[in-house]
C-alpha cells in the first residue's frame, strides 16, 4: 500500500499530467500483405546463443534449442517455386558433392529437404549428421592477403570465370548464380527509394556506405574486366556480398550452401563450415532431427535486422496458413531517438536542469540538450538506461545542492545499468545482472515520478512508432503512383500488394450477379490459391470483393521490370519498418501495465479507493521484472 511521502505531500495529488491514450494508430505496416506483429513481441527478441560472425564450427558455444519432429507438409518451399539446376547438379556430383539427392533449392534462395525421404535418409539428416558436403574443388575462391580488399578479389575472380564461358571449369555454377534476382537487394536501390528509410536512418546511412563502396570496387574492377557490362560488375560484387561464406583459407562461393538462408532465431536446423580444414569441404550438420520440407538454414550472421537487411537484402518472415509474419530476430537491435520536450522541463529550474544535462553528457554520453539515442531492447530491460533516464529528468534535485544531489541520484539510478551501455565498454557481452529488483514506489511522491517518467518514455516510444508509419505510409502511397504512372509488372504471378485490374462483381438486368464488362484498378489483398480465388480492393471506391482468378488482368499494360523492382523493394523496406515497430510495440507494451495503474491510483480523489488500488501495485511491479529476467535469460 502507498503511504504519504511525509507530512508535505497530502493523499489527494492531481493526476500526472500527459495522460496517454490513443496518440498513434496501429502500425498500418503490411497493411493488404497481410503481415501481422506479434503482440509482446519483446520477448521473442531474447538475446542468447552469441555464436561468432559467418561459417565455423567454434560458433556452436551454446547448445541450439531442439523443435519437434514434424510431419512432412503438403505444401513446401518459396513462393516462387523451385530452381532448374540439373547442369548443376550433376558438375557438383562429378565434383564428389554429397547429399544433393535430399535437396530442392528455391529459384530465388533457399534450401529444402525433399518431400519424400527414405528412412535411409531420414539417418543422414538426424541430428548430427553431415546433410550436405561440398568439395573445395567446386568453391571459387580468391588468394590475396590480409591487406586485400577480398569482397573485390572474389567478384574479379567470379567476373573472370564468367569471362571464359562454356571454358571456365565452373561455368554450371556462374551461369546457375547469373541466374538469380537480385534487384531487389538495397545496393541497387534508387535515391528516391533510399529516401524510404529515413525512419531507420542508421539503416539509410550504412546503405549509402555500401552503395559507395559498391562504386569504387566497381571502378576498380572496370579496369581489370574493360569488356564487361557495367551491370555485371555491380551483379558480381552483391553476389558476393550476400553470398559469399568464410572458410579456413579466406572466402568463397560455396555452391548450393551460399544458397542457404540465413537464420537469426536462435535455433537454426544447420551450422555450415569447414571444420578448420584448410582446403575444405565445406559441410551443413544438422543440429536437430530433420523431417522432409524442412528449410535448412544456417546462422551465418549474428547481425540485427538492420544489417541483414543491408547485407543480405532481405528480412525473415515465415508463412502461415492466414498471414506471413516477421521472424523473431535475437539478435535484433532497433534504436531508439530520445529527446526531452521543454514540457518535462517545466518544473524543474533552470539551474538544475543545466546540471542534470551536463552530468548525462558526461557520465553517460547521452547529449539530451540535442537527440539522444538508446537500444533496444537492451535499454528497456534490467540493467538498460531508457527508465533511469527518464526517472532522473522528473526526479526533483534541490537548486541549492544540485551538483552533488545530481551526482548521488544519478549513482543511485543507474547503479545497475550494464557496462556495455555505458561509454566505453561498447564491446562488453550481454549478459543476466544478478541484482535485486528495485522496489516499487512507495509512496505518492515516488509514484508521480515513476507515471511521469513512463510517460516520457512512452512519447520516446511513440514518437519512433509515427515516424515508421509515416514512412510506411509514403512507401505505400509511392508504389500506388509508381504503377498509376508507369506500366504494370508484366508478371503471370498474383502477387500480395500487387497493383493490377480486375472484373468485379455486377449485378446484371436479369437480377443474378457475374462478371462485370470492363475491368477495374485493383490491389490484391489475400490470393487464395487452394480455392481459385483471390480477395481484392478496387482503388476507385475501396469496395473488397473476392474474385475468381481468373477475373485478374495479370497482363495489364505492357510488360515493364522497373514497376515490379520498385515493389519488391518497397515490400522490402515495409518488412522491415515492421519488424522493427515489433520490438519498439514489444518494449512499450512491457511497460504499460505498471504505468496505467499508477495513472489510475493518482487519478483517485478517495484515499480507500487509491488505497485499494496501491495493493495491486507491487505485484504488477514484480511481473514486469519477472518478463524482464526471462528475456536476459533467454528462458522464453
Amino acid at each position: 500500500m502507498l503511504a504519504p511521502a511525509g507530512s508535505a505531500t497530502p493523499w489527494c495529488v492531481a493526476p500526472a499530467r500527459g495522460e496517454l491514450g490513443g496518440r498513434h494508430r496501429a502500425s498500418p505496416s503490411f497493411r493488404e500483405q497481410r503481415l501481422c506483429i506479434a503482440r509482446g513481441g519483446l520477448l521473442l527478441l531474447c538475446l542468447r546463443q552469441k555464436c561468432r560472425r559467418r561459417a565455423g564450427f567454434a560458433a556452436a558455444t551454446e547448445k541450439p534449442q531442439e523443435k519437434p519432429r514434424e510431419k512432412p507438409r503438403e505444401k513446401y518451399g518459396p513462393k516462387d517455386g523451385f530452381a532448374s539446376e540439373t547442369r548443376l547438379r550433376s558438375w557438383l556430383q562429378s565434383k564428389g558433392c554429397r547429399g544433393l539427392e535430399l535437396l530442392d533449392l528455391g529459384k530465388s534462395q533457399g534450401v529444402w529437404l525433399k518431400p519424400q525421404l527414405s528412412e535411409e535418409q531420414l539417418t543422414a539428416v538426424a541430428k548430427g549428421g553431415k546433410v550436405v558436403e561440398v568439395p573445395a574443388s567446386a568453391w571459387i575462391t580468391a588468394e590475396v592477403d590480409s591487406s586485400a580488399d577480398i569482397e573485390e578479389a572474389l567478384a574479379a575472380e567470379l567476373l573472370h570465370e564468367r569471362a571464359k564461358g562454356p571454358k571456365s571449369q565452373f561455368s554450371a555454377y556462374v551461369d546457375f548464380l547469373w541466374r538469380r534476382d537480385l534487384s531487389h537487394h538495397p545496393m541497387f536501390w534508387t535515391q528516391e527509394e533510399l529516401a524510404w528509410l529515413s525512419a531507420c536512418g542508421d539503416v539509410q546511412q550504412a546503405v549509402l556506405e555500401l552503395q559507395e563502396r559498391t562504386r569504387l570496387r566497381a571502378e576498380n574492377l572496370r579496369r581489370r574486366f574493360p569488356k564487361a557490362p557495367e551491370e555485371d560488375l555491380s551483379f558480381a560484387l552483391c553476389l558476393v556480398e550476400c553470398r559469399a561464406i568464410s572458410s579456413s583459407s579466406g572466402g568463397a562461393l560455396v555452391p548450393v550452401l551460399d544458397h542457404l538462408r540465413n537464420d537469426s532465431t536462435g535455433s537454426p536446423a544447420v551450422i555450415v563450415g569447414d571444420e578448420g580444414v584448410q582446403g575444405g569441404p565445406m559441410v551443413a550438420v544438422s543440429l536437430q532431427d530433420l523431417d522432409p520440407c524442412f528449410e535448412l538454414r544456417n546462422c551465418f550472421d549474428t547481425v540485427s535486422d538492420q544489417e541483414l537487411f543491408t547485407q543480405y537484402g532481405e528480412v525473415q518472415i515465415k508463412g502461415g496458413e492466414e498471414d506471413v509474419v516477421p521472424e523473431a530476430n535475437v539478435y535484433n537491435e532497433v534504436l531508439l531517438p530520445v529527446r526531452v520536450p521543454a514540457e518535462h522541463w517545466r518544473e524543474t529550474p533552470k539551474a538544475v536542469k543545466k546540471a542534470k544535462l551536463g552530468l548525462l553528457q558526461r557520465r553517460l554520453g547521452l547529449d539530451l540538450a540535442g537527440k539522444a539515442t538508446l537500444r533496444l531492447p537492451m535499454d528497456a530491460i534490467s540493467g538498460g538506461r531508457l527508465l533511469p533516464l527518464a526517472r532522473f529528468v522528473h526526479t526533483p534535485v534541490p537548486v541549492l545542492d544540485r551538483e552533488a544531489k545530481c551526482e548521488e541520484l544519478i549513482d543511485m539510478l543507474f547503479k545497475d545499468c550494464h557496462p556495455s551501455l555505458l561509454p566505453g565498454n561498447e564491446d562488453s557481452a550481454w549478459g543476466v545482472q544478478p541484482t535485486e529488483v528495485p522496489p516499487a514506489p512507495a509512496n505518492l511522491g515516488q509514484l508521480k515520478v515513476e507515471v511521469q517518467a513512463r510517460i516520457l518514455a512512452a512519447e520516446w516510444y511513440e514518437s519512433c512508432l509515427a515516424s515508421y508509419n509515416r514512412m510506411s505510409d509514403r512507401i505505400y502511397k509511392d508504389l500506388e503512383d509508381g504503377y498509376l504512372s508507369g506500366a504494370g509488372s508484366g508478371s503471370q504471378e498474383i502477387q500480395l500488394a500487387e497493383i493490377t485490374e480486375a472484373y468485379y462483381k455486377a449485378k446484371r438486368k436479369d437480377g443474378k450477379t457475374g462478371r462485370s464488362k470492363a475491368p477495374k484498378q485493383c490491389r490484391v489483398l489475400s490470393p487464395c490459391p487452394e480455392e481459385g480465388t483471390v480477395t481484392v480492393q478496387f482503388l476507385e471506391n475501396g469496395v473488397r470483393q473476392t474474385i475468381p482468378e481468373d477475373w485478374l488482368k495479370t497482363d495489364a499494360g505492357p510488360a515493364a521490370q522497373e514497376p515490379s523492382v520498385k515493389r519488391q523493394r518497397g515490400l522490402l523496406g515495409l518488412a522491415l519498418l515492421a519488424c522493427q515497430q515489433g520490438m519498439i510495440q514489444g518494449c512499450y507494451q512491457l511497460m504499460m501495465e505498471v504505468l496505467q495503474l499508477g495513472q489510475d491510483i493518482l487519478a483517485r480523489s478517495k484515499e480507500s479507493e487509491r488505497a485499494a488500488l496501491a495493493q495491486q501495485l507491487p505485484d504488477a511491479w514484480q511481473r514486469e521484472h519477472d518478463i524482464q529476467a526471462r528475456v536476459e535469460s533467454a528462458e522464453l
